[in-house]
């Protein structure tokens, strides 16, 4: 596959495919849209990691004192159009076989040339082994506005 961006930020994709997107197409295509990027993370928090079972405590979720909405937002670390992920209350409780929910915390996208400017972010409840909760937002998502190479950073 190939794929050129051109100077109007669409992307034209080439390879061998007759449609995309359930539209007929002879081996090219013109997207309107940036594609969005899928990231699935394992992330280990410090203070509840043990390194003996290779996960984390729960000690927040099992007394009840994770929120179902994120802070990050009402805290100021937000991005125009971003925040306000939420989850349902049952995923902040014991789950069958364990792997409860640990903390929020906030993977923020950025351009290589600066990492310290996020250009997308969201924010997830992460489980005892490191994966994210689904949210009330597209699971595993973030949308960029860009193409080219990013930096990925967490934020507890």
């Amino acid at each position: 596959m190939s794929l050129l961006l051109q100077a109007d930020d669409r992307l034209l994709i080439g390879g061998n495919f007759v449609s995309y997107d359930g539209v007929g197409r002879n081996y090219i295509a013109r997207l309107h849209t940036l594609p969005e990027i899928l990231i699935q993370l394992q992330v280990m928090l410090g203070g509840p990691y043990d390194m003996f079972s290779g996960s984390m405590y729960d000690a927040l979720g099992g007394q009840g004192l994770l929120p179902m909405l994120e802070g990050y937002s009402a805290s100021g670390l937000a991005l125009s159009g971003y925040g306000g992920e939420s989850v349902q209350a049952q995923m902040l409780g014991e789950l069958p076989g364990g792997n409860n929910a640990v903390d929020w915390i906030q993977i923020s996208l950025s351009t290589v040339e600066a990492p310290g400017a996020p250009v997308a972010l969201r924010n997830v409840l992460i489980r005892q082994d490191g994966r994210e909760c689904a949210s009330s937002q597209s699971p595993r998502y973030i949308h960029s506005h860009t193409c080219g190479s990013f930096a990925i950073t967490t934020n507890r």
